[in-house]
């Protein structure tokens, strides 16, 4: 459908379905708004604490995050 097809169709519809159309036309224009505004992630911290791999234990870690929830809880 071109243009000119799509506003004559928008044209014949009666007044409150117009606004039902620019209300829906408003919310397509958002949602492109929202995917252009996020930027893709990067995953550039990969890594990043590899060097720490040899004094923690994923055991010590996961008791450590339990005492920290534990403790929000309190």
């Amino acid at each position: 459908m071109d243009q000119m097809n799509l506003l004559r169709g928008i044209e014949q519809l009666p007044a409150y379905k117009r606004m039902e159309a620019q209300d829906f036309i408003e919310f397509l224009a958002s949602q492109e708004d929202t995917k252009r505004a996020q930027a893709p992630m990067s995953f550039s911290w990969a890594g990043g604490l590899s060097d720490l791999k040899d004094e923690y234990s994923s055991r010590a870690l996961k008791k450590q995050a339990v005492e920290w929830m534990t403790a929000d809880s309190d």
